[in-house]
């Protein structure tokens, strides 16, 4: 229960009690999963303040390299070297209009992105890379352990 209550020069008055339940439902950055409208899902890393997907978007129908991708309501992607296994390993390439879901747009907006997230903007790219250790080094700090991919 809880109860407000409010106190002036007048002296204190209080509110109605209050009852309320909170869920265990609540997005913890590091811990909880993004799920994207196909159903993959994501892990997510805090990074100073900002969260971010530890593993690219993979939405999408695949599209043969050689088209374009159209924007006709279908979330259309590319596989490095048009191989439908490299999606899967690192994630879909999108071309601008389909990522932004429109043929215009600036990062920041929701575009493509699971429900909460948003394309990066210039800004957030450049405190990523200052929290990595600035331009010379932050690609490597980022990347996977290991020499796999």
């Amino acid at each position: 229960m809880l109860g407000a209550y409010a106190t002036n020069i007048n002296g204190t008055a209080y509110g109605n009690e209050l009852t309320f339940t909170t869920t265990s439902d609540a997005f913890i950055c590091g811990t909880t999963p993004v799920t994207d409208v196909d159903g993959n899902i994501y892990n997510t890393v805090l990074i100073g303040d900002q969260c971010w997907m530890k593993e690219n978007l993979n939405t999408g129908v695949r599209i043969n390299g050689s088209f374009n991708a159209t924007f006709n309501g279908i979330n259309e992607k590319y596989c490095y070297q048009d191989n439908p296994s490299n999606c899967e390993i690192y994630g879909g390439l999108y071309q601008w209009t389909e990522l932004m879901q429109s043929g215009f747009g600036d990062p920041g907006n929701s575009g493509i992105c699971p429900d909460g997230w948003h394309i990066p903007t210039i800004g957030e790219w450049a405190d990523l890379i200052s929290l990595a250790g600035g331009e010379e080094i932050a690609g490597g700090a980022l990347k996977e352990a290991g020499t796999t991919h």
